[in-house]
């Protein structure tokens, strides 16, 4: 793959031949957590619009204008609320129906069944994804447990998918071959043990800012324990632990931030950044949010076109020259 990388101050501009933009306007693609030296470095990933793309470092201050929010897809504006970047009209094309694969199960979106002979979709690399090594783990964030899967072919290793969530420790199930075997475990276990699979994002932001950190300590999963368990109901498999909970800065602020679900800025000190959680301490008179920290959904982000500083001014002085 050819890369060209130039980075100046917190951005990285960057060229690949994977990564071509479709219409003329930057959007924010997704947030990425990129490990460092067993650091890590928060990032947005940014479509610049002419074929580029390039990250933008969330780290120290950061000053981001955020306009409309558009479909990844067919580039139609679609409401700032909707949680994913996509139209309704996308989302039931098939093009876009083997992404909803990994959520339903294999086949399931297409009303039929797959096989790796015969797969519904037709892409060779659906197939790759569906059909190769998944994990099954158990993860912690904070006092909260839940239980989930991931392809271990990601970005940034095979445990990037807990990264990305944030999870401060997890017990991995290895030796899982499909997708679909995958989720019916995930099933199973979530049935049998109580457990649940998905935690909301106000969830994640009271844990970090309102738990006590001995609380938490008393919530630390019990691997030895967890192992057994799940050894006794697949004997096959392998199970091994992963801490993470190295890698997150505690929460040292004194107010509890705002929650944002839909912001119009990201602007003020980064404080923190746990999975897709951010937490901004904003800055007096530069911003109409009166609360002095607020939160934002990193996950909520991609699809939104990104208005810079520097492109707001020269639009103000601009419309000035023009009257």
């Amino acid at each position: 793959m050819n890369l060209i990388t130039i980075t100046t101050k917190n951005r990285t501009l960057r060229t690949t031949i994977e990564e071509q933009c479709q219409y003329p306007r930057q959007i924010i693609r997704r947030y990425w957590l990129k490990m460092t030296e067993n650091k890590i470095k928060p990032l947005l990933l940014v479509d610049n619009g002419d074929g580029t793309s390039y990250s933008i470092a969330l780290e120290g201050e950061v000053y981001l204008k955020l306009g409309e929010k558009f479909c990844e897809r067919c580039g139609k504006r679609i409401p700032r609320e909707s949680y994913e970047a996509v139209c309704i009209e996308c989302y039931n094309k098939e093009a876009y129906k083997a992404r909803r694969c990994i959520f339903e199960g294999p086949g399931e979106p297409y009303g039929k069944k797959c096989s790796k002979e015969n797969p519904p979709c037709g892409n060779r690399e659906n197939i790759i994804r569906c059909y190769g090594e998944h994990l099954v783990y158990i993860g912690r964030f904070g006092t909260i447990i839940k239980v989930g899967i991931t392809s271990r072919k990601r970005s940034e290793g095979k445990y990037y998918r807990l990264i990305e969530q944030g999870l401060d420790e997890a017990i991995i199930m290895k030796g899982v071959a499909t997708l679909k075997e995958a989720l019916k475990i995930e099933a199973t276990i979530s049935e049998k043990f109580g457990i649940r699979t998905a935690i909301r994002f106000g969830e994640k932001v009271d844990e970090i800012t309102k738990m006590p950190p001995e609380e938490k300590k008393k919530r630390k999963l019990d691997w030895h324990d967890w192992a057994e368990k799940l050894l006794a109901l697949w004997p096959e498999k392998k199970i091994t632990f992963l801490d993470l909970e190295g890698l997150w800065k505690n929460w040292e602020g004194k107010n509890t931030p705002k929650k944002v679900f839909t912001p119009l800025e990201l602007t003020g000190e980064v404080m923190l950044v746990k999975g897709n959680v951010l937490i901004l301490k904003s800055k007096n008179g530069e911003t109409k949010n009166k609360e002095k920290h607020y939160a934002i959904n990193l996950s909520r982000l991609k699809g939104f076109e990104l208005i810079s500083e520097e492109e707001l001014l020269w639009s103000i002085v601009e419309s000035k020259e023009r009257t």
